[in-house]
């Protein structure tokens, strides 16, 4: 069987060196190869490699390796796929009927040339956890060892990337400053009454949520998040999954950037809301986490 590994600056070198030595010690056909007549590429930590030599037009099996996307680096899988430059090869294999495979996060070049619509794919868990992925159409999965619910999108793989890479959580909420809170709770215990207080801490303008309460955190409550008369960044969800869609829809309608679901908290249908309106959308994560985690703090205007 003839495996060519499609080779690129910077790449990350075990994604491509492990496979070989794996193919190899297994002796099959298998050989580094490069986009044209680029003879080397130096990849993500340093190393040089020498390709073996051009893509192959009868390879049976092409390999992308990842590396570079997570930290949107100039050179990498993230550049690959703004340069286009793989679509062409990935068409014409798949069409020969090759067998397209990738390894961390050189799905997304696979996912920009759309051969993952409607199919599974592993890839890392940065990527699956709270990005755009590429490419993967309504119904399909991505998986990570962390388990997270994906995002999903059905775009042309020729649009640029700002079209269709949504953002992560950390850079939700990094450009976010008022979070209406659904379920603001009185009780310390309570994520809906410790989060909140937590984000008020970081700077953050917190609006609470809640049918029964007058003031929270100091703040004026709000029956729903219809009645708040101001603009909101992140309607953040504390009520359980099945308030989700109607909350999404309130959320839509008064324009929020941005619908996020606490821990333990997914919905299709809120998710589906929400990217409908063209809204950021996170599941599953805590936004004090979030914060404490990359340090986000808000400082006064």
């Amino acid at each position: 069987m003839r495996i060519d590994i499609a080779v690129f600056d910077g790449m990350d070198e075990l994604d491509a060196i492990g496979p070989l030595e794996v193919l190899r010690r297994a002796a099959f056909d298998v050989r580094l190869a490069a986009l044209g007549a680029q003879g080397s590429v130096r990849c993500g930590h340093g190393l040089v490699l020498e390709a073996d030599g051009e893509l192959r037009d009868d390879a049976e099996v092409l390999i992308f390796p990842g590396g570079g996307w997570n930290d949107r680096a100039p050179i990498g899988t993230h550049a690959e796929v703004e340069s286009k430059r793989w679509l062409p090869v990935i068409e014409k294999a798949s069409a020969r009927g090759a067998i397209l495979a990738s390894v961390c996060t050189g799905a997304m070049i696979l996912a920009s040339a759309g051969v993952l619509r409607n199919r599974r794919a592993t890839t890392h868990h940065g990527v699956a956890a709270s990005t755009l992925v590429c490419g993967w159409s309504s119904g399909s999965r991505t998986e990570s060892s962390q388990h997270a619910s994906p995002r999903t999108w059905n775009i042309s793989p020729y649009r640029g990337l700002a079209d269709f890479v949504a953002r992560s959580s950390h850079e939700v909420l990094q450009n976010a400053k008022t979070i209406a809170i659904v379920g603001a709770s009185r009780d310390p215990n309570k994520a809906g009454g410790s989060v909140p207080a937590g984000l008020q801490g970081r700077g953050f303008r917190v609006i609470p949520i809640n049918p029964y309460a007058e003031t929270l955190f100091g703040e004026k409550v709000y029956r729903s998040v219809l009645d708040v008369p101001e603009k909101i960044d992140i309607v953040d969800v504390f009520r359980p999954a099945a308030d989700a869609p109607e909350i999404a829809r309130q959320a839509a309608a008064v324009g929020a950037k941005a619908l996020w679901l606490q821990l333990d908290i997914r919905s299709r249908e809120a998710r589906r809301i929400a990217e409908a309106a063209g809204m950021d959308y996170v599941e599953d994560e805590c936004t004090a986490v979030v914060a404490s985690l990359h340090r986000i703090r808000k400082t006064a205007a």
